[in-house]
């Protein structure tokens, strides 16, 4: 069920960069509320009160924001709410995922390209990536494109990073986010909705030496 297998990734995740944070901060909390004599402070000293973000402002590349900026305000509120609340749905598992496949099934190339947008980002809430790649997944002819678009893009982090670094955290993230995608390209050519050729050519695409190697053989496994 997509809901335990949601749940189990963002956990990982979560606790992965949450340990970090907690030792970079030695336990202290990132961010903290402003109180009513700071900001009175501020008001007084003549500081802008800090903006609060907006769909679509949360991305490292120029290109990102204009593919934002190709979407509609709602698109990007259904995606942050359906990120926050895939858990916590009332509905069974099965007519969550029947939803969500319809909803993969709809999407215009705008909205199926910026949700690869979404899982490569390196900055906004990790939920939203695996959420993106989940809805990617759930029609992988539909959305073809914007899949090889996230299987394409090189990985941010190169070289092996430092052990116990935020790099680290990010590069684990962005490696099991592309495995995510390879295995739903396989799981489609067991379907028969892709040919064998057509995934192979795909990921001969994979920059990274060692994403390729596992791609590939995924699919032999299952071509036999």
């Amino acid at each position: 069920m997509f809901r335990q297998y949601f749940i189990r990734v963002l956990i990982l995740l979560v606790v992965m960069a949450g340990l970090w944070y907690f030792k970079k901060n030695e336990g202290f909390p990132l961010t903290t509320k402003p109180s009513a004599t700071e900001e009175q402070t501020d008001s007084q000293q003549g500081k802008a009160p800090e903006a609060t973000s907006s769909p679509g402002e949360n991305f490292a590349h120029p290109q990102d924001v204009q593919t934002a900026s190709a979407v509609s305000d709602e698109f990007l509120r259904w995606l942050s709410a359906g990120a926050q609340d895939i858990e916590k749905s009332s509905v069974s598992p099965d007519q969550l995922e029947a939803s969500l496949r319809l909803k993969s099934s709809q999407l215009n190339l705008e909205e199926s390209l910026f949700l690869a947008t979404t899982v490569l980002r390196q900055e906004g809430p990790a939920r939203e990536s695996i959420f993106a790649a989940y809805v990617l997944g759930l029609s992988v002819p539909h959305n073809y494109q914007a899949l090889e678009k996230v299987l394409e893009a090189p990985l941010s982090h190169q070289e092996k990073p430092r052990i116990h670094s935020p790099e680290e955290t990010l590069s684990m993230q962005e490696k099991s986010l592309r495995r995510m995608v390879i295995e739903d390209l396989v799981k489609s050519y067991q379907r028969g909705e892709v040919t064998q050729e057509q995934i192979a050519a795909s990921f001969e695409k994979i920059s990274d030496a060692q994403l390729k190697k596992y791609a590939l053989k995924r699919l032999k496994e299952v071509a036999r």
